[in-house]
């Protein structure tokens, strides 16, 4: 059998195994504030927080794992399964909201992808891990732009996610034409002095010494 992990739930483990380093707050910007629903545990009443309840499941069944020196996040699904099978009173919640804090960041996550034809057996783990990193930062940042570059023998800047990988595979490749067509996205949208940078190449590497 299997379950089925919320999305937001997977972006939320997936930020706390993973963080973007040297988050610089930027000058004149103030800290993100807003509210987190949270709730309150052992109440008889109210609407049931299924996202918290599915946070307490999962660890749960990650602390049953590491006492049986099991990896939890080699089988999430099972690991979630076996939480739930633990779960205790104190771990139903049920609705209300709290103040709470954001990282205050002001930054640009670029991906630049090869989109020659020898790179198409790569293509669903490229999917795999945009979609993980998008995830992630849109869970737990606020601030954030997703430029997309995608290049053979020459760079094209793509609108959104969508268009990025619906680009033709084909072509040679020049990792030089993106790189060089993200720098000169930083220098016209992104200035340093504003904004933090990360950038994520995917690609096989095959030619890029060239």
């Amino acid at each position: 059998s299997w379950v089925e992990i919320p999305q937001d739930l997977y972006s939320k483990f997936l930020g706390e195994r993973v963080k973007l380093p040297k988050l610089n707050r930027k000058p004149g910007e103030s800290k993100t504030a807003g509210t987190k629903a949270g709730g309150h545990r052992r109440r008889t009443h109210g609407q049931f927080k299924e996202l918290y309840i599915l946070e307490n499941a999962f660890n749960r069944g990650i602390a049953e794992s590491i006492f049986n020196d099991q990896d939890p996040f080699e089988d999430m699904d099972n690991t979630l399964e076996r939480g739930f099978n633990l779960l205790q009173p104190g771990d139903i919640v049920v609705k209300s909201k709290k103040p709470t804090k954001k990282p205050d960041a002001k930054a640009v996550v670029t991906f630049i992808m090869d989109a020659s034809g020898s790179v198409g057996h790569y293509m669903d783990a490229f999917k795999r891990f945009v979609n993980d990193m998008e995830a992630l930062v849109r869970a737990n940042y606020k601030g954030f732009d997703f430029r997309y570059i995608v290049f053979d023998y020459d760079a094209h800047l793509m609108k959104n996610r969508d268009e990025f990988f619906r680009f033709n595979l084909g072509g040679g490749t020049s990792y030089e034409a993106g790189f060089e067509l993200a720098l000169k996205l930083f220098r016209e949208e992104y200035p340093r002095s504003r904004w933090d940078r990360y950038t994520f190449v995917l690609g096989d590497m095959e030619d890029f010494g060239d």
